[in-house]
Protein backbone atom coordinates (compact mmCIF):
# COMPACT_ATOMS: atom_id res chain seq x y z
CA UNK A 1 0.00 0.00 0.00
CA UNK A 2 1.54 3.54 -0.93
CA UNK A 3 -0.03 6.84 1.08
CA UNK A 4 -1.65 9.96 -0.44
CA UNK A 5 0.44 12.83 -0.89
CA UNK A 6 3.77 11.80 -2.35
CA UNK A 7 4.59 11.99 -6.28
CA UNK A 8 7.40 9.97 -8.15
CA UNK A 9 10.39 10.30 -10.60
CA UNK A 10 12.34 7.50 -12.08
CA UNK A 11 16.32 7.61 -11.31
CA UNK A 12 16.70 4.05 -13.26
CA UNK A 13 14.68 2.14 -15.56
CA UNK A 14 14.58 -1.52 -15.21
CA UNK A 15 17.47 -3.43 -16.30
CA UNK A 16 19.14 -7.20 -16.53
CA UNK A 17 23.17 -7.95 -16.57
CA UNK A 18 25.00 -11.10 -17.02
CA UNK A 19 27.78 -11.51 -14.45
CA UNK A 20 30.67 -13.35 -14.57
CA UNK A 21 31.37 -16.23 -13.07
CA UNK A 22 34.09 -16.82 -9.70
CA UNK A 23 37.05 -17.17 -11.41
CA UNK A 24 37.80 -20.80 -9.62
CA UNK A 25 34.09 -21.76 -9.86
CA UNK A 26 33.89 -25.50 -9.73
CA UNK A 27 30.85 -27.84 -9.57
CA UNK A 28 30.65 -27.17 -5.24
CA UNK A 29 29.42 -23.66 -6.48
CA UNK A 30 27.23 -24.10 -9.13
CA UNK A 31 24.25 -23.93 -6.86
CA UNK A 32 25.37 -21.36 -4.95
CA UNK A 33 25.98 -18.61 -7.37
CA UNK A 34 23.46 -19.95 -10.32
CA UNK A 35 20.75 -17.22 -9.07
CA UNK A 36 23.22 -14.26 -9.37
CA UNK A 37 24.77 -15.07 -12.34
CA UNK A 38 22.10 -13.38 -14.17
CA UNK A 39 20.56 -10.54 -12.38
CA UNK A 40 17.27 -8.42 -13.17
CA UNK A 41 16.73 -4.67 -11.73
CA UNK A 42 13.38 -2.80 -11.17
CA UNK A 43 12.46 0.11 -11.61
CA UNK A 44 13.91 3.22 -9.38
CA UNK A 45 11.77 6.04 -8.31
CA UNK A 46 12.59 9.36 -6.22
CA UNK A 47 9.54 9.59 -4.08
CA UNK A 48 8.77 13.44 -3.27
CA UNK A 49 6.12 13.68 -0.16
CA UNK A 50 4.12 16.19 1.39
CA UNK A 51 2.88 16.27 5.22
CA UNK A 52 3.73 13.12 5.85
CA UNK A 53 5.28 11.70 9.33
CA UNK A 54 8.83 9.83 9.67
CA UNK A 55 10.42 7.45 11.73
CA UNK A 56 13.39 6.37 13.16
CA UNK A 57 13.26 3.38 11.20
CA UNK A 58 13.10 5.06 8.20
CA UNK A 59 9.57 4.72 7.35
CA UNK A 60 7.10 7.26 6.20
CA UNK A 61 3.23 7.45 6.67
CA UNK A 62 0.45 9.73 7.43
CA UNK A 63 -2.69 8.72 8.79
CA UNK A 64 -2.37 5.58 9.91
CA UNK A 65 -0.75 4.40 6.46
CA UNK A 66 2.62 3.25 5.71
CA UNK A 67 4.15 3.56 2.44
CA UNK A 68 5.38 0.00 2.05
CA UNK A 69 7.33 1.28 -0.98
CA UNK A 70 10.09 1.75 1.14
CA UNK A 71 9.91 -2.04 2.63
CA UNK A 72 12.89 -3.79 2.27
CA UNK A 73 11.55 -6.95 1.61
CA UNK A 74 8.05 -7.94 1.92
CA UNK A 75 8.31 -10.40 4.80
CA UNK A 76 8.41 -6.73 6.72
CA UNK A 77 4.82 -5.94 6.16
CA UNK A 78 4.03 -8.28 9.05
CA UNK A 79 6.26 -5.57 10.98
CA UNK A 80 5.84 -2.31 9.57
CA UNK A 81 2.04 -2.15 9.43
CA UNK A 82 -1.21 -0.31 11.02
CA UNK A 83 0.18 -1.60 14.63
CA UNK A 84 4.01 -0.13 13.98
CA UNK A 85 2.00 2.99 13.05
CA UNK A 86 -0.51 2.74 15.93
CA UNK A 87 2.43 2.56 18.28
CA UNK A 88 4.75 4.90 16.82
CA UNK A 89 1.67 7.56 17.21
CA UNK A 90 0.95 6.89 20.99
CA UNK A 91 4.91 6.12 22.52
CA UNK A 92 6.82 8.50 20.33
CA UNK A 93 7.03 12.13 20.90
CA UNK A 94 5.80 14.17 17.79
CA UNK A 95 8.62 17.02 16.51
CA UNK A 96 6.92 19.05 13.66
CA UNK A 97 10.06 20.22 11.18
CA UNK A 98 10.55 23.62 9.46
CA UNK A 99 7.77 23.76 6.74
CA UNK A 100 10.31 26.23 4.99
CA UNK A 101 12.85 23.22 4.69
CA UNK A 102 12.66 20.29 2.59
CA UNK A 103 14.15 17.42 4.32
CA UNK A 104 16.02 13.75 2.72
CA UNK A 105 15.83 10.53 4.04
CA UNK A 106 18.12 7.61 2.41
CA UNK A 107 18.28 5.34 5.01
CA UNK A 108 16.47 2.09 6.59
CA UNK A 109 16.12 -0.12 9.57
CA UNK A 110 19.59 -2.02 8.72
CA UNK A 111 21.71 1.02 7.35
CA UNK A 112 23.24 1.12 10.60
CA UNK A 113 25.92 -1.14 9.83
CA UNK A 114 28.95 -0.61 7.35
CA UNK A 115 27.62 -2.97 4.45
CA UNK A 116 23.92 -1.70 4.22
CA UNK A 117 24.78 2.04 5.38
CA UNK A 118 27.67 1.90 1.87
CA UNK A 119 25.59 -0.36 -0.41
CA UNK A 120 21.84 0.28 0.86
CA UNK A 121 21.97 4.01 1.64
CA UNK A 122 24.79 6.15 0.09
CA UNK A 123 24.05 4.39 -2.98
CA UNK A 124 20.48 5.83 -2.65
CA UNK A 125 21.89 8.98 -1.73
CA UNK A 126 24.56 8.55 -5.06
CA UNK A 127 21.44 8.44 -7.53
CA UNK A 128 19.76 11.53 -6.01
CA UNK A 129 22.86 14.04 -4.89
CA UNK A 130 22.16 16.75 -7.15
CA UNK A 131 18.74 17.04 -5.11
CA UNK A 132 19.87 15.88 -1.77
CA UNK A 133 22.07 19.22 -2.18
CA UNK A 134 19.36 21.46 -1.39
CA UNK A 135 18.11 19.47 1.65
CA UNK A 136 18.89 18.68 5.12
CA UNK A 137 19.61 15.34 5.69
CA UNK A 138 17.79 13.12 8.11
CA UNK A 139 19.82 10.75 10.05
CA UNK A 140 19.11 8.26 13.71
CA UNK A 141 21.33 10.02 16.47
CA UNK A 142 22.35 6.73 16.95
CA UNK A 143 24.01 6.38 14.06
CA UNK A 144 27.45 7.10 15.84
CA UNK A 145 29.92 5.03 13.80
CA UNK A 146 32.73 7.16 12.35
CA UNK A 147 32.38 5.37 8.55
CA UNK A 148 28.82 6.88 8.84
CA UNK A 149 29.62 10.34 9.17
CA UNK A 150 32.90 10.40 7.13
CA UNK A 151 31.86 8.98 3.96
CA UNK A 152 28.53 11.51 4.43
CA UNK A 153 31.57 14.05 4.02
CA UNK A 154 31.86 13.01 0.29
CA UNK A 155 28.26 14.35 -0.45
CA UNK A 156 26.42 18.28 -0.45
CA UNK A 157 23.70 18.87 1.80
CA UNK A 158 22.31 21.61 3.43
CA UNK A 159 23.39 20.47 7.52
CA UNK A 160 21.53 17.06 9.31
CA UNK A 161 18.57 16.98 11.30
CA UNK A 162 19.74 13.81 14.14
CA UNK A 163 16.45 12.11 15.17
CA UNK A 164 15.97 10.83 18.42
CA UNK A 165 14.65 7.12 19.18
CA UNK A 166 12.35 8.35 21.26
CA UNK A 167 10.17 10.65 18.53
CA UNK A 168 8.94 10.46 15.04
CA UNK A 169 8.90 13.72 12.73
CA UNK A 170 6.03 15.82 10.94
CA UNK A 171 7.41 16.89 7.79
CA UNK A 172 5.52 19.16 5.69
CA UNK A 173 8.58 18.44 2.90
CA UNK A 174 10.11 15.06 1.65
CA UNK A 175 12.58 13.48 -0.48
CA UNK A 176 13.12 9.78 -0.52
CA UNK A 177 14.86 7.72 -3.02
CA UNK A 178 13.39 3.71 -3.30
CA UNK A 179 16.24 1.37 -2.62
CA UNK A 180 18.00 0.94 -5.47
CA UNK A 181 18.16 -2.87 -5.70
CA UNK A 182 16.73 -5.45 -2.89
CA UNK A 183 19.15 -5.26 -0.46
CA UNK A 184 22.61 -7.20 -0.70
CA UNK A 185 22.55 -6.87 -4.82
CA UNK A 186 24.54 -4.62 -6.92
CA UNK A 187 23.84 -2.22 -9.53
CA UNK A 188 27.22 -2.11 -11.44
CA UNK A 189 26.21 1.46 -12.69
CA UNK A 190 25.36 3.03 -9.47
CA UNK A 191 27.93 1.61 -7.19
CA UNK A 192 30.82 2.69 -9.42
CA UNK A 193 29.11 6.16 -9.25
CA UNK A 194 29.81 5.63 -5.46
CA UNK A 195 33.11 4.86 -5.57
CA UNK A 196 34.27 7.72 -7.48
CA UNK A 197 32.50 10.02 -5.61
CA UNK A 198 33.68 8.83 -2.27
CA UNK A 199 37.40 8.23 -3.73
CA UNK A 200 36.65 12.25 -5.15
CA UNK A 201 36.84 13.27 -1.39
CA UNK A 202 39.01 10.74 0.15
CA UNK A 203 42.52 10.57 -2.08
CA UNK A 204 43.64 13.55 -1.28
CA UNK A 205 43.65 12.24 2.38
CA UNK A 206 45.52 9.13 1.69
CA UNK A 207 49.11 9.44 3.43
CA UNK A 208 51.18 7.41 0.98
CA UNK A 209 52.28 5.10 3.46
CA UNK A 210 49.73 2.04 3.53
CA UNK A 211 50.83 0.30 0.02
CA UNK A 212 50.50 -3.42 0.48
CA UNK A 213 49.76 -5.31 -2.59
CA UNK A 214 47.99 -8.19 -0.55
CA UNK A 215 46.23 -7.90 2.47
CA UNK A 216 44.75 -10.34 4.57
CA UNK A 217 42.16 -8.73 6.58
CA UNK A 218 41.46 -10.66 9.68
CA UNK A 219 38.21 -10.82 12.43
CA UNK A 220 40.30 -11.78 15.27
CA UNK A 221 39.18 -8.74 16.65
CA UNK A 222 35.48 -9.16 16.25
CA UNK A 223 33.19 -10.74 17.87
CA UNK A 224 31.96 -13.19 15.86
CA UNK A 225 32.75 -14.79 12.26
CA UNK A 226 35.97 -15.46 12.99
CA UNK A 227 38.93 -18.15 11.21
CA UNK A 228 39.09 -20.59 13.83
CA UNK A 229 42.25 -22.11 12.60
CA UNK A 230 43.93 -18.78 12.00
CA UNK A 231 46.64 -19.44 13.46
CA UNK A 232 47.64 -22.30 11.03
CA UNK A 233 47.05 -20.34 7.75
CA UNK A 234 49.16 -17.44 8.81
CA UNK A 235 52.33 -18.72 7.70
CA UNK A 236 50.52 -20.03 4.72
CA UNK A 237 49.95 -16.27 3.83
CA UNK A 238 52.91 -14.80 4.81
CA UNK A 239 54.65 -17.24 2.26
CA UNK A 240 53.08 -15.40 -0.50
CA UNK A 241 53.62 -12.02 1.27
CA UNK A 242 50.64 -10.96 2.67
CA UNK A 243 50.43 -8.60 5.27
CA UNK A 244 48.14 -9.38 7.82
CA UNK A 245 45.86 -6.30 8.76
CA UNK A 246 43.26 -4.94 11.22
CA UNK A 247 40.78 -2.94 10.00
CA UNK A 248 39.80 -1.85 13.60
CA UNK A 249 43.46 -0.43 13.97
CA UNK A 250 42.98 1.85 11.29
CA UNK A 251 40.87 5.16 10.52
CA UNK A 252 38.19 5.04 7.89
CA UNK A 253 40.25 6.47 5.69
CA UNK A 254 43.63 4.68 6.03
CA UNK A 255 41.10 1.35 5.31
CA UNK A 256 39.90 2.65 1.95
CA UNK A 257 44.10 3.46 1.36
CA UNK A 258 44.99 0.33 1.98
CA UNK A 259 41.97 -1.31 -0.01
CA UNK A 260 42.83 0.91 -3.03
CA UNK A 261 46.51 -0.01 -3.10
CA UNK A 262 46.11 -3.46 -3.30
CA UNK A 263 45.94 -5.92 -5.86
CA UNK A 264 44.72 -9.17 -3.72
CA UNK A 265 42.56 -8.97 -0.69
CA UNK A 266 41.66 -12.23 1.18
CA UNK A 267 38.93 -12.27 4.34
CA UNK A 268 36.33 -13.96 5.66
CA UNK A 269 32.68 -13.13 4.43
CA UNK A 270 31.95 -9.95 6.91
CA UNK A 271 31.84 -6.45 7.16
CA UNK A 272 35.43 -5.37 6.48
CA UNK A 273 34.48 -6.79 2.90
CA UNK A 274 32.88 -4.11 2.25
CA UNK A 275 35.82 -1.82 1.23
CA UNK A 276 36.81 -3.84 -1.56
CA UNK A 277 34.62 -1.26 -3.28
CA UNK A 278 37.72 0.62 -3.25
CA UNK A 279 39.88 -1.51 -4.83
CA UNK A 280 40.69 -0.57 -8.65
CA UNK A 281 39.40 -2.74 -11.61
CA UNK A 282 40.99 -6.17 -12.09
CA UNK A 283 42.59 -6.91 -8.87
CA UNK A 284 41.55 -9.65 -7.06
CA UNK A 285 39.12 -10.77 -3.71
CA UNK A 286 39.16 -14.29 -1.76
CA UNK A 287 36.08 -14.92 0.28
CA UNK A 288 35.94 -17.10 2.88
CA UNK A 289 32.42 -18.42 2.92
CA UNK A 290 30.33 -21.16 4.91
CA UNK A 291 30.19 -23.95 2.85
CA UNK A 292 26.84 -24.64 0.74
CA UNK A 293 25.40 -20.54 1.78
CA UNK A 294 23.35 -19.70 -0.81
CA UNK A 295 22.46 -16.56 0.11
CA UNK A 296 25.38 -14.55 1.58
CA UNK A 297 26.33 -13.61 -2.35
CA UNK A 298 26.69 -9.51 -1.81
CA UNK A 299 30.75 -9.32 -1.60
CA UNK A 300 30.54 -11.63 -4.94
CA UNK A 301 27.92 -9.14 -6.81
CA UNK A 302 30.55 -5.98 -5.17
CA UNK A 303 33.25 -8.00 -6.52
CA UNK A 304 32.39 -7.88 -10.19
CA UNK A 305 30.12 -4.85 -10.52
CA UNK A 306 33.87 -3.71 -9.71
CA UNK A 307 35.16 -5.09 -13.00
CA UNK A 308 37.64 -7.07 -10.45
CA UNK A 309 38.30 -11.12 -10.09
CA UNK A 310 36.02 -12.90 -7.24
CA UNK A 311 37.74 -16.06 -5.82
CA UNK A 312 36.06 -18.08 -2.96
CA UNK A 313 36.34 -20.80 -0.45
CA UNK A 314 33.92 -22.86 1.02
CA UNK A 315 34.51 -23.23 4.57
CA UNK A 316 33.30 -26.09 7.17
CA UNK A 317 32.10 -23.69 9.93
CA UNK A 318 30.81 -23.47 13.75
CA UNK A 319 27.34 -22.07 13.83
CA UNK A 320 25.94 -21.45 17.30
CA UNK A 321 23.15 -19.16 16.38
CA UNK A 322 22.00 -20.25 13.02
CA UNK A 323 20.74 -17.79 10.34
CA UNK A 324 22.12 -14.46 12.66
CA UNK A 325 25.36 -14.80 10.49
CA UNK A 326 27.74 -15.35 13.72
CA UNK A 327 29.37 -18.56 12.30
CA UNK A 328 33.09 -19.21 12.83
CA UNK A 329 35.35 -20.98 9.00
CA UNK A 330 37.72 -23.62 9.36
CA UNK A 331 40.05 -22.82 6.14
CA UNK A 332 41.43 -25.76 4.08
CA UNK A 333 45.47 -24.72 3.79
CA UNK A 334 45.70 -27.25 1.03
CA UNK A 335 42.73 -25.20 -0.94
CA UNK A 336 43.84 -21.81 0.19
CA UNK A 337 47.72 -22.09 -1.42
CA UNK A 338 46.05 -23.43 -4.46
CA UNK A 339 43.99 -19.80 -4.69
CA UNK A 340 46.86 -17.96 -3.05
CA UNK A 341 49.25 -19.62 -5.85
CA UNK A 342 46.44 -17.75 -8.99
CA UNK A 343 46.08 -14.67 -6.98
CA UNK A 344 49.68 -13.77 -6.99
CA UNK A 345 50.22 -15.16 -10.14
CA UNK A 346 47.75 -13.46 -12.02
Amino acid sequence: MSIQNKTSQILYKPASIKRRPPINLIDDGIPIFSSNIITDFKEVSLFKYQDVNVTPEGHVFNKLSIDQDLLIYPKYKKIYNFLYVASTIVKRNKIKLDSNETYFMCFDYWSNSIFHWICDALTRLEASKEIAKDCIFLLPKFYEYSYIHETLKAFDYKGIYFMEDSAYLQCANLIVPQQITTSGQIRPDNILNLRQTLLNYFLPQFTGNLKHQNIYISRNKAKYRKVINEQEILPLLKKYNFEVVFFEDYSVCQQIELCYNSKNIVSVHGANLTNVVFMQPNCNVLEFRKKDDVHNNYFYELTDSLNCNYYYLNCEFEDPKPHTNTFSLYVDLDKLETYLKQLTSA
